[in-house]
C-alpha cells in the first residue's frame, strides 16, 4: 500500500494526502499494519519523553528489513536541534542502507588501516556512514580506565551511524577505543569500547 505519514502530536497536515500519527506507538502500529510509508513528514517533540528520534530508532531496530531503502522525508518541526538530529539520522540511514548492499569481495583495494593515537583523528578520518571492521576492547577497572585489552576480533563489518566521543579513549599500543552507534545486520546498536581495525568503504563510496 502506498501511503504518507505525518507524525506530530499537535499539528494537522496541510492536505488530505497524509495519515496522521500522534506518537511513536501509533506510528509503529501504522507501519506494522500498512508497511513502510513512501514519505514521512516529521515533527520532533511528540509530548512528554516521546520524540521522533525514539520512533526512528525503534523503526529501524524493530521493523526495518536491513535491505530496503528508507522512506523519503520532509521535516516540519520548529525545533532546530531536533531538525538536525532527524536529518542526520535519516541521511546516515540512507548511507548505511546503500553500504550494506556493497559486495565486500569487490572492495579489497579500498581497505585502509584506521588512524591511531587520537579519538578526534579517528572520528575525523572516518565519516559517519563508513563501513568498518572492529575489535572489542575490554576496559579493566576504574584506576586503569584508559587501558584496554583486545580480546575479540570480528570479521563482520558494521556501519558507523553516530560517534560518541565522550565515551571514547586511547587504549594500549596507541589504539583508539571508540564508542558509537552502528548498523549491523539491519539493526542499530550502541557499541562499547571498540577499536576500528580498518576502514572498508568510506561514506559516499
Amino acid at each position: 500500500m502506498s501511503w504518507n505519514m505525518f507524525i506530530d502530536d499537535v499539528r494537522n497536515p496541510p492536505d488530505g494526502e497524509w495519515l496522521v500519527c500522534r506518537s511513536t506507538d501509533e506510528a509503529l502500529e501504522k507501519v506494522r499494519s500498512l508497511g513502510f510509508p513512501d514519505l514521512i513528514s516529521f515533527d520532533h517533540d511528540l509530548g512528554g519523553e516521546d520524540t521522533t528520534m525514539v520512533f526512528l530508532r525503534r523503526l529501524v531496530n524493530e521493523e526495518w528489513d536491513g535491505i530496503s531503502p528508507p522512506p523519503d522525508y520532509t521535516i516540519h518541526s520548529a525545533n532546530p536541534a531536533g531538525v538536525e538530529n532527524i536529518r542526520s539520522f535519516m541521511e546516515s540511514w540512507k548511507r548505511s542502507a546503500s553500504l550494506l548492499s556493497v559486495d565486500l569481495s569487490s572492495i579489497k583495494s579500498t581497505r585502509t588501516p584506521a588512524p591511531k593515537n587520537s579519538v578526534e583523528g579517528v572520528m575525523k578520518a572516518i565519516p559517519v556512514g563508513s563501513l568498518v571492521r572492529v575489535r572489542w576492547v575490554e576496559r579493566l577497572d576504574a584506576e586503569e580506565w584508559d587501558q584496554g585489552i583486545s580480546v575479540e576480533n570480528s570479521d563482520d563489518p558494521v556501519v558507523v551511524v553516530e560517534w560518541l566521543p565522550e565515551y571514547s579513549f586511547v587504549a594500549v599500543n596507541d589504539l583508539v577505543a571508540v564508542e558509537f552507534t552502528c548498523l549491523w545486520h539491519g539493526e542499530i546498536f550502541r557499541t562499547t569500547s571498540y577499536c576500528i581495525d580498518e576502514v572498508l568503504v568510506k561514506q559516499g563510496v
